[in-house]
């Protein structure tokens, strides 16, 4: 079927031909009825189908043309408008001849059908009554067309004053936004900015229209901006991005999200251009803060949690995961209690989440483990988290690592513990060893009086042995507190081992059985021999008192290289050649809460009066000395071992000991000046060197002793000086001002105190000779005649 399409709207045109054409017809189309008509005047077509309003000639007047033309009177006619859609336009319509009035509009299918009917209806009108009635026609047709433009006008009214609201609205929201709203010419002139636009210029609008960015910006803001412009007018796209703006005079910018887009005139060319720009510089400075925060947390060195307010870990930061072993995968969603070591009661945890729960902090410290079974220590604070309504959210934990610290806390208590004891230790060192010189020298005496028979001779050779292990016990004392001075020589610690085994097995008894492992070659110390001695004694003694029952203990000795790996473990040690005594036994071990405390002063789990507490600090005290450590191991039921490390000189070979010969007490005739605060031990002193021969002058402190050499007119050739005495000079002060007035006079130290304590008054290579209390007669003697034998040096 061949179809005329006339309608003045090419996009309707489009989508009616697309439609019939779809169904199989033929369709020819026209602008308007005028260009209509001139198509039929060389064509065929069986159906006419036509708008209403149309430019030149309307749809009416061409329906009345076609119905007045033999040549076209026969070809159906249906109308097919969107504005006469009124039963009266229908009856106009069908009385120029219509064969169908249709409304647009009606879906592709819908209009086929219709207009199929349309045209095969029967009995279609060839004719019709106001085709030849012009008057009629006119009149109708004018009727029809006042009547719509009145119905136009009121709807277009109606369109403008929804139009003036609308507007009114549309300024109402764009003077009321904070967000700067603005429309520019083709030159980048400002047509119109709302008032907000012109707060962030500090202007008026009215300053601000008919100006460009270059008069409001400065030069690098401007020339970003005219750019944006620039491609905006070149491709007509509309962009949203940020920009950051600055006025003249500005310290700092400012941050903007802007959305700029085409402003089209009429015929679609584009005019200028329209923006809306929101500060977002809160927002950046915010975002930053929060970058910040978030780089702050990541990289903290101490370990942060999150939990809901169940207590489901939500976020971990990455020092959590070094620290615990525990991937954030692992721990999200799962309870802070994987972390728990046992270490802690119940009712501890129940009274940290009674806390939290009711809106307080919680701090302390908590024992926790790894995920390698290993515990570490946290100084913890739990703090709850709340939203806007006060509702408790989320806990967030700050967890700092002080594993360390404790452990150095714990190294300074026991550093503390031992200075303390070592002030004690001295003051106690003195006086006892005062009176154990005493006691010497009375028995030295005594020992020369041939009329003594043998048992008197006997009781005073007890005396003197009971007096060296009353020193023993004194050096013992002093080694535990670490304020003896070491007598050190050359020790092969394997013979050492070798010798001091006897008498560890009559110490140990007959139910325990020992076992030693010495290297053939020498494994040669820097040491003092009488305090390794000490130190294996006391730990076979501890060893003894772990298995009542019997058992075995094995004392071993090597060479080992100690490394980096091993320093990273054990705190003080230190890298390179090192002896190893192992001392094992098989006994009942020691509690692990127990351990870390064995070599405090005055530790002992044995029961009152079976131990003093000091055996495994002086063994300490002795390592520290000696740049060395021990460490313990122990498990209980099974036994305990410790580890004891010196530094190892090269193998050398030990001189042969000379037989020792006792020669008469050497004799003398020089004067002696003799300073003194203790009357017994200058008395007897004083009668020791006047048998002898010398002659004495005696002084109680440093000042008589001063006196007593200005005082003196003939010469002197030996000071014997305590070297703490009551007065304005000590010892040493004594021996200075004395050799201003003789030059020549030698010194002799003696004194009760401790080495630190000696030390800081003497120089031993410089000063003189030094005399530790307690001393024997001869001791005193031979010390005398070798100072006054030795060459003055000028």
């Amino acid at each position: 079927m061949i179809i005329l399409n006339v309608d003045d709207r090419p996009d309707n045109r489009y989508l009616f031909d697309t439609i019939l054409r779809a169904a199989g017809h033929d369709v020819y189309s026209a602008a308007d009825g005028a260009e209509a008509l001139a198509l039929l005047k060389n064509m065929q077509c069986d159906l006419i189908v036509s708008d209403v309003v149309m430019p030149g000639m309307d749809g009416f007047q061409f329906c009345r043309e076609v119905k007045a033309s033999p040549a076209t009177r026969d070809i159906p006619f249906v109308f097919f408008t969107a504005v006469y859609t009124e039963a009266k336009d229908e009856q106009f319509a069908l009385s120029l001849g219509a064969a169908g009035f249709l409304v647009k509009p009606l879906e592709p299918d819908q209009l086929v059908e219709k207009l199929l009917q349309a045209a095969h209806a029967p009995g279609a009108p060839a004719a019709a009554p106001l085709v030849d009635d012009s008057a009629g026609f006119l009149e109708a047709y004018n009727r029809r067309v006042v009547q719509k433009l009145e119905t136009k006008l009121a709807e277009i009214e109606e369109l403008n004053t929804r139009l003036q609201s609308s507007e009114t609205r549309l300024r109402a929201v764009v003077e009321g936004t904070s967000d700067a709203v603005f429309i520019k010419d083709r030159t980048g002139r400002y047509a119109t900015i709302n008032a907000a636009g012109a707060r962030f210029l500090a202007r008026t609008v009215e300053a601000v229209l008919g100006r460009t960015d270059v008069e409001l910006y400065d030069e690098p803001t401007a020339r970003a901006r005219a750019v944006a412009e620039q491609r905006l007018l070149q491709f007509g796209l509309v962009e949203a991005y940020e920009e950051e703006l600055r006025r003249p005079g500005d310290n700092q910018s400012r941050h903007f999200h802007t959305v700029r887009g085409p402003l089209r005139g009429e015929s679609g060319l584009i005019v200028g251009s329209f923006g809306i720009s929101r500060d977002i510089t809160a927002r950046r400075q915010a975002e930053e803060q929060i970058r910040k925060l978030s780089r702050a947390v990541e990289q903290s060195p101490i370990s942060i949690v999150i939990t809901d307010a169940d207590g489901r870990i939500e976020y971990v930061n990455p020092h959590f995961t070094t620290l615990t072993g525990y991937s954030a995968a692992e721990v999200i969603g799962q309870n802070p209690r994987i972390l728990k070591s046992g270490r802690h009661p119940s009712e501890f945890y129940a009274g940290l989440w009674q806390t939290i729960r009711a809106g307080h902090d919680w701090h302390g410290i908590l024992e926790n483990r790894r995920k390698d079974g290993t515990n570490f220590f946290e100084q913890t604070r739990i703090s709850p988290v709340k939203d806007a309504d006060g509702r408790l959210t989320h806990f967030i934990a700050l967890k700092e690592d002080i594993t360390e610290r404790l452990r150095l806390e714990d190294q300074l208590r026991q550093s503390q513990k031992m200075d303390a004891i070592g002030r004690l230790a001295g003051g106690v060192a003195h006086d006892f060893n005062n009176l154990l010189t005493i006691i010497q020298l009375e028995a030295s005496a005594l020992a020369t009086n041939p009329a003594l028979d043998a048992d008197a001779t006997e009781g005073i050779r007890q005396i003197t042995a009971a007096t060296q292990r009353a020193t023993g016990l004194t050096r013992q004392l002093l080694a535990f507190s670490r304020k003896q001075e070491k007598e050190e020589q050359d020790v092969d610690l394997g013979e050492t081992v070798a010798n001091l085994a006897k008498l560890v097995r009559r110490i140990l008894g007959e139910d325990i059985r020992l076992t030693t492992a010495v290297p053939a070659e020498p494994v040669t110390l820097r040491a003092d021999p009488g305090m390794l001695e000490q130190a294996l004694l006391n730990l076979a003694i501890n060893a003894r008192d772990a298995m009542p029952s019997g058992g075995a203990l094995r004392i071993a000795v090597e060479t080992v290289e100690i490394g980096a790996d091993y320093i990273r473990t054990h705190a003080g040690a230190t890298p390179g050649r090192r002896a190893h005594l192992l001392v094992s036994d098989t006994g009942s071990g020691i509690a692990p809460e127990n351990l870390g405390r064995v070599f405090e002063p005055f530790f002992t789990t044995k029961a009152p009066g079976q131990g003093t507490g000091l055996g495994l600090a002086t063994v300490y005290g002795i390592l520290q000395q000696h740049q060395g450590w021990i460490t313990v191991e122990s498990t209980v039921g099974q036994g305990t071992t410790f580890h004891l490390y010196l530094p190892v000189l090269a193998p050398a070979a030990l001189a042969a000991g000379e037989e020792v010969v006792e020669h008469p007490l050497p004799r003398g005739t020089e004067t002696v000046l003799l300073a003194e605060d203790d009357d017994q031990i200058r008395n007897l002193v004083q009668a020791a060197l006047e048998r002898q021969g010398y002659k004495v002058l005696a002084a109680a402190t440093g000042d008589d002793a001063l006196a007593a050499l200005q005082r003196h007119d003939g010469p002197v050739h030996l000071l014997v000086t305590d070297l703490i005495m009551p007065g304005s000079l000590n010892g040493r002060q004594l021996a200075d001002q004395a050799r201003t007035l003789r030059p020549a006079l030698r010194s002799v130290f003696i004194s009760g105190y401790p080495a630190d304590v000696v030390n800081r008054l003497i120089n031993f290579k410089s000063a003189g000779e030094f005399l530790r209390k307690p001393f024997a007669v001869r001791t005193l003697l031979e010390t005398v005649r070798r100072r006054l034998d030795e060459p003055i040096v000028e």
